[in-house]
């Protein structure tokens, strides 16, 4: 008899926490990025160092676009893996000192973001949602 009552208890628990779990499970993935929107932002992070390294080298100043980077601290632009193109010179933009580097356009839509998202701002880091 007890091992009928363990087992409805377990069983009890378990579609309790399924039940309890979905709507965090469904939010999770909503602002989790998908593989294709993950190597976009590593895209923007190589970017975000290169541009780091440049500040270093030049006093604080920003360049005036991105293909300066090439070939001293990028051997090329990177090109978002789902629009398979620079979507990241397009997104550059700076303001004194400061810099944001956007992937231009609607391509991770199925990763539930918004255009120009993923995207990497110097003085808040990365940015997923509007």
């Amino acid at each position: 008899m007890t091992s009928r009552i363990r087992l409805a208890v377990f069983i009890v628990i378990g579609v309790a926490v399924i039940v309890l779990g979905s709507p965090w499970r469904t939010s999770w993935y909503r602002i989790t990025p998908g593989p294709v929107a993950r190597a976009c932002e590593s895209n923007l992070g190589a970017l975000a160092l290169a541009l780091k390294k440049y500040q270093d080298d030049h006093g604080g100043a920003c360049p005036v676009a991105l293909p300066a980077l090439v070939p001293q601290y990028l051997q090329q632009i990177p090109t978002c893996p789902s629009a398979q193109r620079d979507t990241y010179s397009p997104g550059y933009a700076t303001d004194a000192g400061a810099y944001t580097v956007l992937c231009r356009g609607h391509n991770h839509g199925e990763a539930g973001l918004p255009a120009d998202r993923p995207a990497y701002a110097s003085r808040t880091g990365f940015l997923r949602g509007p």
